[in-house]
């Protein structure tokens, strides 16, 4: 089992396993980014609740122990300052896969925290999982994480057809991997 103490750094940002402790900064910025992120995210609706973190940072601290998933909080290093979310899901130890999703503050953005946020992420589920592969997808009108994905080094393999669901249709997604020998370069 991953101990939840463990803490991913690259001196600029810190990757922190969600924690109770965190859920009234990060329902802080989730509604700090509401409109930014309601588009991708389909859990961020215009009457998002402190409830729902709560909820869901439970349902998270459940999902660490079991392995099923690893959700973190991404601070700011030097002011600790809460700039989002990062974790892998969809694990699968036979296939030795994962995907990999990140959302940043909206006053965060442009800055290349989620780009470093998913290196980093990426490094842990490679490395620490063992994993051989872990999957970016995204709508294929979400530019913003488009460039997340390039930027962290992620490989483009294609458009998936009605991969994902937004706002009760199917879409089409992008594919990205990273696989160990990518975080080499």
């Amino acid at each position: 089992m991953i101990s939840r103490r463990i803490k991913l750094t690259d001196g600029v940002i810190v990757l922190k396993p969600v924690d109770r402790r965190d859920v009234p900064s990060q329902f802080k910025s989730i509604i700090a980014s509401k409109k930014e992120l309601h588009p991708w995210m389909p859990w961020c609706h215009a009457k998002y609740s402190i409830k729902e973190t709560r909820g869901w940072v439970k349902m998270q601290l459940k999902n660490w122990k079991e392995g099923s998933e690893y959700s973190f909080n991404i601070l700011e290093a030097k002011t600790k300052k809460h700039l989002g979310g990062c974790g892998l899901n969809k694990i699968d130890y036979v296939n030795k896969g994962a995907n990999l999703g990140y959302w940043v503050r909206s006053d965060s953005t442009g800055r290349g925290v989620a780009s470093r946020a998913t290196r980093l992420l990426a490094k842990f589920g490679l490395h620490q999982l063992k994993l051989q592969r872990v999957e970016i997808c995204m709508a294929v009108q979400n530019t913003g994480s488009r460039r997340v994905a390039e930027k962290a080094g992620a490989v483009y393999e294609g458009v998936l057809r009605n991969k994902i669901a937004q706002n009760g249709r199917a879409v089409d997604a992008f594919m990205f991997s990273l696989i160990p020998g990518d975080l080499k370069k």
